[in-house]
């Protein structure tokens, strides 16, 4: 082999190994959250927008509840347990640490609406304060492309419903497993 030959050939496999690599796969618009599903395929989730609430209990004497709560007990995206998607986001820069932008939690179903308690106040507004690490779930998230994260729940998630949001925007994606 001649030394032109040697060089587009080197040339040739190092542009076929990287720069004409298929580009990462996610969703089109920032801070949407999307399943990543077999063959690179985008699954979209249930996208709402909490309403921030109260409960008194005993006219606030018995405590009280602020949470945040979405309409419906369930969400129509469905996944099957022990088969949940990692899910990927499209953010503004990936030089910010995922643990500290994205939050991912379990709802608790009430009635025909899920919720997200955010504080919770004992009796005579003794005790209580922020429920934080109680509903979250446990995540793992590495860069995807230039301008993804990648999502990935650290243990298989029980049967319920679930909400994952980046901690500056205003939606939540939704989805339940069954």
């Amino acid at each position: 082999m001649n030394r032109r030959t040697f060089v587009l050939a080197a040339g040739a496999s190092g542009l076929a190994g990287g720069a004409w690599a298929a580009p990462a796969i996610g969703p089109e618009y920032r801070d949407v959250f999307a399943g990543l599903g077999p063959g690179n395929t985008l699954i979209d989730l249930e996208r709402q927008v909490p309403k921030a609430k109260t409960r008194l209990k005993g006219l606030g004497f018995g405590g009280a509840d602020a949470y945040y709560e979405l309409t419906g007990a369930a969400s129509p995206v469905r996944f099957k347990a022990g088969a949940v998607p990692p899910l990927v986001v499209r953010v503004a820069s990936q030089e910010e640490d995922p643990m500290g932008i994205i939050q991912f939690f379990k709802l608790q179903v009430v009635k025909n609406t899920r919720r997200l308690v955010a504080v919770r106040v004992n009796a005579m507004g003794v005790g209580g304060g922020t429920t934080g690490n109680e509903f979250s779930v446990p995540f793992t998230a590495r860069k995807h492309g230039s301008s993804f994260f990648l999502v990935k729940p650290q243990g298989a998630l029980a049967p319920g419903e679930y909400g994952i949001s980046l901690t500056t925007a205003a939606a939540g994606y939704l989805f339940g497993v069954d």
